[in-house]
């Protein structure tokens, strides 16, 4: 996050949210780059144009962990790993926990952390046993037609793999949530109505029966090489109303 003129260019996409009118920003996680293989020394200086953006942008933000806001999982030079990789997540934007739920403007916003480390430097798409419970329990208190939107890093649902490689392409472990299904499943006697999604750096947007999912792209496009898979570096606003979702993608023209 600190080449390709990253931090200049973060400052003034700040500035550029900063000027639209909305009620909530949401950031759908990866707010650093580099983290999962990092030590935490490495990525002292990426947190702090983090911050530097954050102080830009000068004002609230929801936060989505993201697989490279996790510091310290596998480092590359072989340094021992973190014993809580996602503090520094939390830290920045304080959080008790990477999951967890808010009310705004008679919506229901529920976070989840999709991103589970296995061996090395792998991990998957994966939501888990304890938060579904979590989950499950949240629902039970929620009022059956309260609307509500699911945020995760990791999608839901993209037809990203099927577009890039053909229509019979799945996507893999760590591009998709993996037991999609059985979160979603338990939404069935409620209203999720939308479902905001990261990671692939795409502009996609999908809608299965009431339900919208919304991939929303990134502002370094391309890790800030260009697009990516013909979507431009850039961020989304989105009008949600009752039947509605209204959602365009933003490409501010940046200087070079």
């Amino acid at each position: 996050m600190l080449e390709h003129g990253a931090p200049r260019k973060l400052r003034e996409i700040a500035r550029r949210m900063r000027d639209i009118d909305c009620d909530l920003i949401v950031g759908g996680g990866d707010f650093v780059h580099g983290g999962y293989t990092s030590t935490a020394a490495a990525m002292e200086p990426r947190f702090a144009v983090l911050g530097e953006f954050l102080n830009t942008l000068d004002r609230p933000l929801e936060a989505v962990l993201g697989n490279h806001d996790l510091v310290g999982v596998s480092p590359a030079d072989g340094s021992p790993p973190e014993s809580d990789p996602a503090r520094f997540f939390r830290s920045t934007f304080g959080l008790k926990e990477t999951r967890r739920s808010f009310d705004h403007m008679g919506y229901r916003f529920v976070v989840l952390d999709s991103v589970q480390p296995l061996s090395g430097p792998q991990y998957r798409g994966w939501v888990g046993a304890e938060q579904i419970a979590w989950l499950g329990e949240l629902l039970t208190k929620t009022p059956a037609e309260m609307p509500i939107v699911l945020c995760s890093h990791l999608p839901f649902r993209s037809m990203f793999f099927q577009t890039k490689e053909g229509s019979e392409a799945a996507l893999p472990a760590n591009l998709v949530v993996v037991d999609a299904n059985e979160v979603l499943a338990l939404f069935a006697q409620h209203r999720l109505v939308l479902v905001l999604q990261g990671h692939l750096h795409v502009n996609e947007s999908l809608r299965w029966n009431e339900r919208t999912f919304l991939t929303g792209g990134a502002v370094c496009g391309a890790w800030w090489k260009g697009d990516n898979w013909g979507t431009l570096p850039g961020f989304g606003t989105l009008d949600v109303a009752p039947g509605r979702c209204d959602w365009e993608y933003l490409t501010p023209k940046l200087a070079s």
